[in-house]
């Protein structure tokens, strides 16, 4: 769109050549009016002079009369035509002051689609390049936690987690982090593990390790896991309420990768509960689960 300066100063040029030309004809006019008085005056003067004059021609006065009515009927006869050509001519100025103002419009119309153009292209190259990035990068994540058997008492008790990278691109400097801690159902209806994953997970997603991390290679199909990782739960955890079921195991992590140069995370959440949940395919937890 055009500055309003330009817009101004193009107003204001228009204007002020419409005001020149309007004087300049406007001081013709009066020259040729002047011009036309001066005769009607000289006339007139030989008309007084005649008419003082003791031996006046009568022929001579009634010329001078009709030359007097005919150079009024002139005059009147000029200033309307000089009339006609000044105001035709405002008018093409007009025309001219407003056809500059609509250019100028259109002009401002033909940038502002320009930019939303620009705008637009700009837009839909991000919109390809996410794209691109999306179905090229890493994706880690994982599949599923499982135990080889139920919980006893007095007895450590591994954790297995499946996970595998189902993008196109290997993930490297990959780290991950997990914790394990038991709570009841009542406690669990309060909010209470709830509010634990979400702080554990909070500070997992910030944390880097990279002189701890591996490289994590593409899987063969959305649901290959070719990667798994352990967490034992320490038998001082597992009481009556686990094995009985009253207390429910819950099992979270993340993991943290580069991928394209950029670092993306995935964070997620299992539980187990005796009696409900199978041995082999823990049961996912309604919070703690994402990725980026």
């Amino acid at each position: 769109m055009l500055p309003p300066s330009w817009k101004a100063e193009i107003q204001k040029t228009t204007e002020e050549t419409t005001d020149a030309d309007r004087e300049k004809r406007q001081a013709q006019a009066n020259d040729a009016a002047a011009n036309i008085t001066a005769a009607i005056n000289t006339l007139s003067d030989a008309q007084k002079s005649q008419t003082s004059s003791e031996n006046r021609n009568e022929n001579i006065d009634r010329v001078i009369s009709i030359a007097t009515l005919v150079l009024v009927f002139l005059t009147v006869i000029f200033a309307c035509l000089a009339w006609l050509a000044l105001s035709g001519q405002l008018t093409e100025m007009k025309s001219a002051g407003e056809q500059s103002r609509q250019l100028v419009e259109a002009n401002g119309k033909l940038a502002e689609a320009a930019n939303k153009q620009a705008t637009a292209a700009v837009e839909n190259a991000k919109t390809a390049h996410d794209s691109y990035v999306a179905s090229q990068r890493a994706w880690v994540g994982p599949r599923n936690a499982k135990i080889s058997s139920v919980p006893s008492l007095d007895k450590d008790l591994p954790i297995i987690l499946e996970y595998g990278n189902t993008g196109r691109e290997p993930a490297v400097e990959a780290v991950q982090d997990t914790d394990v801690f038991t709570a009841t159902e009542d406690e669990d209806n309060a909010g209470a593990p709830n509010q634990r994953v979400n702080d554990f997970i909070g500070k997992c997603k910030m944390m880097w390790r990279p002189e701890k991390a591996i490289v994590v290679y593409p899987s063969v199909g959305l649901s290959a896991a070719n990667y798994s990782l352990t967490r034992t739960i320490d038998k001082s955890l597992i009481d009556e309420g686990v094995v009985s079921g009253t207390r429910l195991v819950f099992f979270s992590g993340c993991f943290s990768y580069k991928t394209i140069d950029t670092i993306h995370r995935s964070w997620f959440c299992y539980f187990y509960k005796a009696g409900k949940t199978e041995i082999s395919n823990w049961s996912i937890c309604p919070y703690g689960n994402g990725a980026d």
